[in-house]
């Protein structure tokens, strides 16, 4: 399946956290693939245990997920800061986006 495909089929509610451990390794390290999961209502905790470790040192899909949930009822933040790569928590974007 094609990481397109994928994303459509989400939007579709075709595809959820069942398929997850079918799904390419390469799509756990897409942004917009994973912000689809969560912006569909997919499990949190389902689709963090798939995300690559490299996107928890990654800046900007950090200040992404920070930003998508501080507009939610439903924040997870203590949640994410124990994903979060620690070398980014200090940062002064992450910090803002924190508070």
């Amino acid at each position: 399946m094609k990481l397109n495909d994928a994303i459509n089929k989400i939007l579709d509610y075709e595809l959820d956290e069942e398929h997850y451990s079918t799904m390419p390794a390469e799509f756990w390290k897409n942004e917009e693939f994973i912000m689809t999961c969560i912006g569909n209502g997919h499990s949190t905790t389902a689709v963090y245990n798939y995300i690559d470790k490299s996107m928890w040192s990654n800046k900007k899909f950090v200040l992404s997920l920070i930003n998508f949930f501080k507009n939610k009822e439903d924040w997870h933040l203590e949640e994410i800061l124990d994903l979060i790569d620690p070398k980014l928590t200090n940062e002064e974007d992450i910090a803002k986006a924190l508070k």
